[in-house]
């Protein structure tokens, strides 16, 4: 019994894997295309279900007879309508906001970054992933920031004190998470960091 022991702790280093930070890091990277796609997917259906829904609304709010009691006002469903629609053309959005916050339509390229950085390749490869989930997290913070924003204007009720403030908050942090590479430069020129 004692002889197999042995024997399966010889073999035991065999079948160890051994994962470095780097090949982790690098292989995280690959799912960020299907995650991109994801919510960029995601938006465009949110937008078609915000859209119909605030047009279920107006329809609602139009239809409303002298007897009817409803507290509803006009400002709910047309906020729900528009940002439903700026997520039907959320590309184009999120061009427009990064043109107005960084005067460039394109979203920077993580690789610009690193590659600009005097860094050595084992730090960018270590970087360009970290960059990339910053980048997904403020996607995710930019289409969270829109729905509470729209849910915070509705007058039916069930709304936090701030939620119109906390939308805005999630939709500037996110298109600074976006833009993770010119916000740095921002940063970094702002305060003289840059060499």
């Amino acid at each position: 019994m004692i002889v197999r022991l042995l024997l399966l702790l010889q073999v035991i280093p065999v079948f160890a894997q051994t994962g470095v930070a780097t090949n982790i890091f690098v292989n995280l990277q690959t799912s960020y295309a299907g995650i991109t796609n994801f919510l960029t997917g995601l938006m465009y259906v949110l937008g078609i279900f915000l859209t119909v829904q605030a047009v279920m609304k107006l329809k609602k709010f139009g239809h409303r007879t002298a007897f009817m009691h409803v507290e509803a006002g006009m400002l709910g469903p047309t906020m729900q309508f528009a940002i439903g629609v700026g997520f039907l053309y959320s590309k184009s959005l999120i061009e427009i906001i990064n043109s107005t916050f960084f005067g460039q339509s394109s979203i920077a390229s993580v690789m610009s970054y690193t590659a600009n950085s005097g860094m050595d390749n084992d730090w960018q490869q270590i970087m360009n992933p970290i960059l990339g989930m910053v980048q997904i997290i403020g996607l995710i913070a930019f289409i969270r920031g829109f729905l509470i924003l729209s849910k915070g204007v509705q007058k039916e009720g069930g709304q936090q004190p701030g939620q119109v403030t906390k939308g805005f908050v999630h939709i500037v942090g996110g298109i600074l998470g976006i833009n993770i590479v010119y916000t740095i430069e921002v940063v970094m020129n702002t305060f003289g960091l840059s060499s």
